[in-house]
This record gives structure tokens, C-alpha cells and sequence, in this order.
């Protein structure tokens, strides 16, 4: 899928938090396409580090340093084009959209 904006948002387990957080960044973003990476169990339709197994055994050795790894894995398995990403957590919660929060450099290369 293309879009002018791709938000990828990592996270480390499913709970009560991360799909309130994930579901403000969607409320926020309406346009953009937003997908999800999971070290553990993947949301419906998200990416996991099952796909990519030395990744995976690198994150099972120091899980605690786990964003980096998260972040090479989805770009391997990555299926969506995006002319901008906005990378974040799980613990990010979203109060306005990404543009109008990045306004005034989004036009900047």
C-alpha cells in the first residue's frame, strides 16, 4: 500500500495500554497507513520477529534493547511504501495528528 505517511508503532506485548495509545495515533492519523510491530504476540495484521529469526535471537538475548531490533525486522518484512515514517511506541499517546504536530518542518527533506 502507498501513502504520503506510514506511522510504525512498536510494541512489546498487548494490553490495555498499548491498543488505547495505537487507537489514538489511528483517531489522530485517519489518512496514513499505520502498521505494527510486536515482540511478542502480533496485533491482527501486524508484523512480529517470527519473520526474521536472527533478529528474533538477538532480541531474546538482550530484550530490554529490543526498539532497534523491532525496527530492522519490520524493515526487512516492510510491504507498504510511505513518502514519510513516523516511527514511535507503544507508550506514546497522541493528541493531535503527526503533521500538525511536525508542521513547520514538513516540507523539510
Amino acid at each position: 500500500m502507498s501513502s504520503n505517511l506510514g506511522i510504525l508503532f512498536l510494541h512489546h506485548q498487548i494490553d490495555e495500554v498499548v491498543l488505547n495509545n495505537l487507537a489514538s495515533v489511528r483517531r489522530h492519523n485517519p489518512g496514513a497507513n499505520v502498521v505494527t510491530m510486536s515482540a511478542a504476540e502480533p496485533l491482527p495484521g501486524g508484523y512480529s520477529l517470527d519473520a526474521t529469526p536472527e533478529i528474533k535471537e538477538l532480541h531474546v538475548a538482550q530484550p530490554k534493547r529490543s526498539g532497534d531490533r523491532l525496527l530492522c525486522s519490520w524493515f526487512m518484512q516492510r510491504k507498504e511504501q510511505c513518502k514519510k515514517w513516523w516511527i514511535i511506541d507503544w507508550d506514546v499517546y497522541c493528541t493531535m495528528s503527526v503533521r500538525e504536530y511536525y508542521e513547520p518542518v514538513w516540507n523539510f527533506p
